[in-house]
């Protein structure tokens, strides 16, 4: 089980299970909870997968949140047990988000303007963008909305002579 993705997934996945060697199993369902269970009564199942395939990825999960997953056989007669042993998540975000495109710097006597088109943030999440100026080891954060980023206080450029340059 994984649920590290786009912060929304969780990908189930249960291949080394020995399908011929329990019978007349005729798919599987999924169950997929808040809280910790053991007992499936009163659960409704979130998918059902057929016999021969051993994946499933549950969606719309909400980030950060703890799941508790189970994946349970049901034969060819719909039986099924009535007792399961569920395995947790926590659903994590491990996408970055798009890089900003366009970057651009002008510069003045005594400070640099840098300006970038905004990451597309296909997912909805972006946080904001962080600088680092001059080495720096802690970064400006800045919101997901601007754009732009002026670093003022800086010595004025000096011209160095060029080869031939006559001093």
């Amino acid at each position: 089980m994984n649920g590290k993705g786009d912060g929304s997934t969780a990908s189930l996945d249960w291949a080394g299970y020995n399908e011929s060697g329990q019978g007349d199993i005729a798919s599987y369902r999924i169950y997929v909870e808040g809280v910790s269970f053991s007992s499936l009564e009163g659960l409704t199942a979130k998918g059902t997968v057929a016999a021969g395939h051993f994946t499933y990825t549950v969606q719309n999960l909400t980030k950060g949140a703890t799941y508790w997953f189970a994946v349970v056989a049901v034969d060819g007669a719909g039986n099924v047990g009535a007792l399961a042993a569920p395995l947790s998540a926590v659903i994590t975000d491990t996408i970055p988000p798009a890089d900003v495109t366009n970057l651009r710097v002008t510069s003045f006597e005594t400070r640099l303007v840098f300006t970038w088109t905004l990451s597309a943030n296909t997912k909805g999440d972006l946080a904001g963008y962080k600088v680092y100026f001059n080495n720096a080891t802690e970064a400006l954060t800045l919101p997901s909305t601007q754009n732009s980023f002026e670093q003022t206080g800086l010595n004025a450029a000096t011209g160095l002579p060029l080869p031939g340059d006559r001093l």
